[in-house]
């Protein structure tokens, strides 16, 4: 992925977390005031070409209503098996669906990049799981989720410069606090 993408990419995600923070009900409505959520994860995840990740990622964002929230995130992973450090920017959206005062299950998806500063790829991030209500306005996410992640990659050999186009899927449990 090209330096112009991901300058397009982060503009976009900043664009719309700003639009999404600064909604404004419609003329003679009276005005919705959307509340600030953020959230600290921490997950672990395995999955094909040997890679198995750990990280961190926090997140801001608003809650539009009980249902839904959106929010732009950033990170860093550390592979186990080679010790690379990559860092996530992303768009995060949940949705919720209450089935008591404290529990509510959780749809998720993320889409951003990750980049090493020498390596940079796309990636996805749906998940499913529960939100349990820990304090008035803290909860405990836990989600399992599904990570598609691809990248170019060149490798040296006695040909020349070969070009490979890697593809990553992971499957891993996040554990967040959101508040």
């Amino acid at each position: 992925m090209n330096v112009s993408k991901i300058k397009t990419l982060v503009i976009l995600l900043v664009c719309m977390f700003v639009f999404s923070a600064n909604m404004q009900a419609t003329a003679g409505e009276p005005t919705h005031k959307f509340k600030y959520q953020g959230e600290g994860e921490i997950f672990l995840q395995a999955g094909s070409h040997e890679i198995s990740e750990m990280g961190i990622n926090i997140i801001n964002g608003v809650r539009l209503n009980r249902y839904l929230y959106t929010g732009v995130g950033i990170g860093v992973s550390t592979s186990l098996d080679d010790e690379a450090l990559m860092m996530p920017l992303f768009l995060d959206v949940k949705g919720y669906l209450p089935i008591s005062r404290k529990i509510s299950f959780l749809a998720v998806g993320d889409l951003g990049i990750k980049t090493d500063f020498s390596v940079s790829g796309f990636y996805v991030n749906p998940g499913m799981g529960i939100s349990l209500k820990t304090g008035r306005k803290c909860a405990l996410n836990i989600t399992l989720r599904y990570e598609y992640f691809t990248y170019n990659e060149n490798f040296e050999t006695q040909l020349g410069n070969i070009g490979a186009r890697i593809k990553c899927n992971n499957i891993g449990l996040k554990l967040g606090l959101s508040f």
